[in-house]
């Protein structure tokens, strides 16, 4: 209320206190416990979506999310579950508010509504509705739910679950090793009013991705699915534009995200935020440069160059690929260019596991134009093939059918009898 409107209310000589009508607290406590009462009895009611959903214990994912959808139809519960004590507590024990209080408790029988409220009845109504048992299952429904409505932006639902008890920085429990938190999952899908709550809810935004499976931390996320407002949101909270991706299963820093997704307005900010644009990669992903030259992101690398960019960053261990490297097997002829004009090592050694040199990759995707650059440039015709799954460049472009480029290279003085590597040996492979 605003404080003009407060003092024409309560004014002692205004003509508020010589109406005839007049406000009195506790008939307004109770008025309002009335209306909260009973729009949550309404809402218990109801609580069940569809009539036909089984038992909780068989819960699948898609009838967590039905149910999240359906609370997030609730507009006034936050409001209700939030304030109800506190206007209880206003109407000094009046007996229709002790009955109809009781009748609320009363109406907590069905599953999902009884185990969705149980420890806001406890902490708000000094009642335990559930043995400890059932109240173990219904923590772990809670959980769900409320990753469930993170994920998929049920903003008011995750409002209302915040309420009943929801822990804003519990963990997806889904079967992975430490999985995604809710603000982790909301900026993943981009949703900006549930990250905005979650924020306010002092979500941690600096939680570390999951173990395994590619793990973002929230700015990651964001970055990599490209949603500049929750980026701007995130970086205002504090969140480490540096923070490294997970170790496993191409984990990414903020900026590599971004850059291998295009999205330059990202790259942008998170430079302006000293973001580290030389930051090591996992062990199968890539540096920021390596990620927008392979992805064919010409206006990134220019940038990333500008940044002072290592255009000659090692590939990554297994499968990675130097900035050239990916960007002649993407067949981005103008950052080709670029990369070598910025004296990008034409002749770089190859990824240990499913490495190419910038030659071989070429040449395996049919490349013709970015082959005769390399070859123009000294690349190296018989540069032998990485030790796990490598092979020549004649190889890989005879394996791909690429005739123009098979005669180029034996111009250029192919060795036609170069051994593959031993693991390509056993997928049929041979010599040429």
């Amino acid at each position: 209320m605003h404080q003009t409107v407060r003092e024409f209310f309560l004014d002692s000589n205004g003509d508020v206190a010589h109406s005839k009508f007049q406000m009195c607290d506790r008939d307004a406590h109770i008025c309002i416990s009335m209306t909260c009462i009973r729009y949550l009895m309404l809402c218990a009611a109801n609580a069940t979506p569809v009539a036909a959903l089984p038992h909780v214990g068989f819960w699948t994912s898609e009838h967590f999310e039905r149910y999240a959808q359906y609370l997030d139809e609730w507009p006034l519960a936050k409001y209700a579950l939030q304030y109800l004590t506190h206007h209880i507590d206003g109407c000094h024990q009046d007996a229709g508010v002790v009955r109809i209080r009781s009748r609320l408790i009363d109406k907590l029988t069905d599953k999902p509504v009884v185990y969705l409220l149980e420890k806001w009845v406890s902490s708000c109504l000094g009642r335990n509705i559930l043995g400890k048992e059932q109240g173990a299952a219904a923590r772990e429904f809670r959980n769900t739910l409320w990753h469930a409505a993170a994920r998929n932006g049920f903003s008011t639902a995750v409002e209302t679950l915040l309420t009943v008890g929801a822990n804003v920085n519990t963990r997806e429990n889904d079967g992975l090793p430490a999985g995604r938190t809710a603000l982790q999952a909301a900026a993943e899908g981009g949703h900006v009013d549930t990250v905005a709550k979650l924020l306010v809810a002092n979500a941690d935004v600096n939680a570390e991705g999951a173990v395994k499976y590619g793990g973002q931390t929230a700015l990651q996320a964001a970055a990599g699915g490209g949603h500049v407002e929750i980026v701007n949101k995130l970086l205002a909270a504090n969140a480490d534009v540096n923070a490294v991706g997970a170790v496993k299963y191409g984990g990414q820093t903020a900026l590599q995200a971004a850059a291998g997704g295009g999205h330059v307005e990202i790259v942008d900010k998170l430079l302006a935020a000293n973001a580290e644009v030389n930051a090591a990669p996992a062990a199968n992903a890539r540096t920021a440069l390596q990620a927008a030259a392979g992805g064919g992101h010409v206006e990134i690398v220019d940038k990333l160059l500008a940044a002072n960019a290592d255009v000659n960053a090692a590939p990554a261990k297994h499968s990675g690929r130097a900035a050239l490297q990916a960007a002649a097997g993407g067949g981005h002829v103008e950052i080709v260019d670029k990369l070598l004009a910025a004296n990008a090592e034409v002749n770089a050694a190859p990824a240990t596991d499913d490495g190419r040199t910038a030659l071989q990759a070429a040449a395996g995707s049919g490349h013709v134009e970015i082959v005769d650059k390399l070859l123009a440039a000294n690349a190296d015709v018989n540069a032998e093939g990485a030790a796990v799954y490598g092979r020549t460049a004649l190889q890989a472009a005879a394996g791909g059918g690429h005739f123009e480029i098979v005669a180029k290279l034996l111009v250029a003085n192919a060795d036609v009898n170069a051994a593959p590597a031993e693991e390509i040996l056993g997928q049929g492979w041979r010599d040429i």
